[in-house]
């Protein structure tokens, strides 16, 4: 499903205009296959960097041009913009804004059409982050987005990162590795979900129709045998593909929790494994109650 970026970036540019707050065009003439300096002004129309003190929204849209070479944009110094919009073109190279320091945004942030936003550092926007039409978004290992994020047909990878905020992911493709969301999750129809264990839910945990990919490392870090814990309620309505890095230990029959606060809506059916294990070992999937704690074990039981 195609999202139309231009009428996000009229909203945008509504909303700049009501409260004041211009917008400043990247010049997509730049050639920045080598790399150019966000805070250059000699690469903004007008010769006006935005990166001052919230005043300006930063806009790079390379929609309407064809560049054949990826394009990239770093900035090493702290970014504090109203907004930004980064949108590259369908049909031609990637454009990437890599930001190497903290990056502050009071208003909106929108990611689309074949371009990508990486983080370092931390990223907080006060209005939220939106991904569409296979815009993307990469937090390296450590970084944390402090936003409430939606994903309407973007890509999203966290690696040891936290979000604090909600998640919304309704299409795309999205890689939670290690990652801890402050509050609610929830995964409607993405096209492809991986989760690498652990994962920590603050609020709720909404999970389908899509079909989701566990990845459970040996041991788990420091969570143990904890894949995903949850504060609030777990709801499940997809199917579940796990999948064991190392299975060299599984004769022992190893048990794995999913912990929450509320109650469990699943089917003890909807759990697979995806790796080729000994035909004796199955998977249990079943919901337990434990001192007023609710738990889904994920057993690997040796049926002989």
């Amino acid at each position: 499903m195609k999202f139309h970026l231009s009428i996000l970036i009229l909203i945008l540019s509504i909303v700049s205009f009501c409260f004041g707050q211009k917008i400043i065009q990247f010049d997509t003439s730049s050639d920045c296959y080598q790399g150019c300096d966000f805070n250059d002004p000699s690469v903004w129309i007008g010769g006006v960097a935005p990166n001052q003190n919230f005043k300006y929204i930063a806009s790079i849209n390379y929609t309407s041009t064809n560049n054949n070479l990826p394009q990239n944009i770093d900035s090493f110094k702290s970014i504090e913009l109203a907004g930004l919009i980064v949108v590259g073109s369908p049909s031609g190279s990637p454009v990437t804004v890599t930001s190497y320091t903290t990056t502050q945004i009071k208003g909106s942030v929108l990611i689309g059409n074949n371009a990508k936003y990486e983080s370092v550092e931390d990223l907080s926007a006060t209005k939220g982050v939106t991904l569409a039409n296979e815009g993307a978004m990469v937090l390296e290992m450590g970084s944390g987005i402090t936003a409430n994020l939606n994903s309407l047909a973007g890509n999203l990878t966290l690696s040891n990162a936290s979000i604090e905020g909600s998640v919304t992911l309704t299409g795309g493709q999205v890689y939670l590795e290690g990652a801890y969301i402050t509050q609610d999750l929830t995964i409607s129809s993405s096209v492809s979900t991986h989760l690498t264990a652990p994962l920590m839910v603050g609020g709720n945990f909404n999970l389908g129709p899509s079909s989701v990919n566990l990845v459970i490392w040996e041991p788990t870090t420091i969570l143990k045998h904890v894949a995903i814990l949850v504060e609030g309620q777990f709801t499940f309505n997809g199917k579940l593909m796990v999948t064991i890095q190392d299975d060299s230990y599984l004769v022992t029959g190893p048990t794995y929790y999913i912990l929450m606060t509320a109650e469990a809506s699943f089917n003890p059916n909807q759990v697979a494994l995806a790796n080729n294990l000994p035909a004796n070992l199955r998977p249990l999937f079943r919901s337990v109650k434990i001192q007023s704690v609710n738990y889904i074990t994920l057993q690997f039981k040796n049926s002989n």
